[in-house]
């Protein structure tokens, strides 16, 4: 898929929110391998960037059932930033029987 500026994100936080800013936590040697070759796979694909940010957040490894690591970030802290949105729903059933019966 091509790159597009067309789409800009942004999340709204509170007004009192604080920087969410963790500093890089200590690695064993095999997330240091894992990282070492798979980050620069990852850059070269597009799965990720560098990015500069005043945020950021902790980024720990689960052992997978195969043996490899899963890469899983913490956004605990920078989600408690944010500002919730509610787009409250219809019950379910109505909303199923007005199709059922249009």
């Amino acid at each position: 898929m091509p790159v597009t500026d067309l789409i800009q994100h942004y999340i709204l936080t509170w007004s009192s929110s604080i920087l969410v800013y963790v500093k890089e936590g200590l690695f064993t040697i095999k997330e240091d391998h894992w990282m070492e070759d798979k980050i620069p796979e990852m850059l070269e694909a597009g799965i990720i960037e560098y990015v500069v940010s005043p945020w950021s957040h902790q980024t720990k490894y689960v052992n997978k059932k195969d043996g490899g690591m899963r890469m899983v970030h913490v956004l605990d802290p920078i989600n408690a930033t944010a500002a919730n949105h509610s787009y409250p729903m219809l019950c379910l059933e109505l909303m199923i029987n007005n199709l059922s019966q249009a």
